[in-house]
């Protein structure tokens, strides 16, 4: 069988997606439902994203796994939906097509912070996203831009809630966190400082990283991949643990092993835009050995 070729259109869980394929042989499945990204698979790598297959997916529903595009706020810390209306609504594919080689797909979303509407020029609070989607050989970037197209400034945050596959769980470790300031929500907010060296998992973790570094190491044995920030100023590290998991109906029993979150973000100083301002910012991950 033939692969697919890059930019084709088809139907994937009952959703609409977009196929993706660097000239090298790197493939990416992007959904127009939430912008999501479903699944990315470097050149000689296998499956690099965590996808539930119990997830639903389409009609109002947030994908589990993937890469989810959390916007206008982060979990509950807002008067709307959490994590935001940019996960569960249609977005728009712009182009699909070839950059000297690299497969390139951009998406965009426009509406209002509220969830009301599309999103007028003269509504006060109107957005539009774009999403540019980027891979070739071992590496995916993911860019997520900001508008402003409404005519007062609002503030906003925003990030990608990126689940990486892993062999296992106990078995991994994130290098590059020490020194930073973290908020620990799983401890009610607590705030302190990364000690260790290594970040180990050990039970449920749900850890704000604020002013975190432009570069991290993620460790599941002999696989190594680096990821690395622009614009995000916080990253997110997070798993359910076995107890919070259990309760998930979109994850099978022992599902959190599978993966890890480790999430480019924009959560502690929420960016303001005035009107017709922009905001951008992209996480690049790389495979540097599987």
């Amino acid at each position: 069988m033939n692969p697919i070729a890059n930019g084709t259109r088809a139907i994937l869980h009952g959703i609409d997606v977009t196929h993706l394929r660097s000239s090298d042989g790197a493939t990416a499945i992007v959904a127009d439902h939430g912008g999501h990204l479903l699944s990315w698979c470097p050149v000689g790598g296998s499956e690099a994203l965590y996808l539930s297959p119990l997830s639903g997916h389409g009609n109002g529903q947030a994908i589990r796994g993937g890469v989810p595009v959390i916007f206008p706020q982060f979990g509950e810390q807002g008067q709307g939906m959490r994590h935001g209306i940019a996960r569960v609504r249609p977005w728009t594919l712009l182009s699909a097509g070839l950059d000297d080689g690299v497969a390139v797909a951009r998406l965009a979303l426009q509406g209002r912070l509220d969830g009301q509407g599309d999103g007028k020029d003269d509504d006060k609070n109107a957005f539009r996203l774009v999403l540019e989607v980027r891979l070739q050989d071992a590496s995916l970037q993911l860019a997520l831009t900001v508008h402003n197209i409404g005519s007062a400034p609002w503030s906003f945050q925003a990030a990608l809630h990126t689940y990486l596959r892993v062999d296992g769980l106990g078995q991994c470790a994130i290098d590059g966190l020490q020194g930073s300031g973290l908020i620990d929500q799983v401890a009610g907010g607590a705030v302190s400082i990364q000690p260790q060296a290594s970040l180990h998992f050990a039970g449920e973790i749900d850890r704000i990283y604020t002013d975190a570094p432009a570069s991290l190491l993620l460790r599941d044995g002999s696989r190594r991949m680096t990821l690395g920030q622009q614009g995000f100023a916080d990253t997110v590290v997070w798993n359910p643990g076995a107890v919070k998991a259990a309760a998930l109906s979109d994850l099978k029993k022992g599902g959190e092993q599978a993966f890890v979150c480790i999430e480019a973000a924009a959560i502690a100083r929420r960016p303001v835009l005035a009107p017709g301002a922009s905001w951008h910012a992209m996480q690049r991950l790389q495979v540097v050995s599987d």
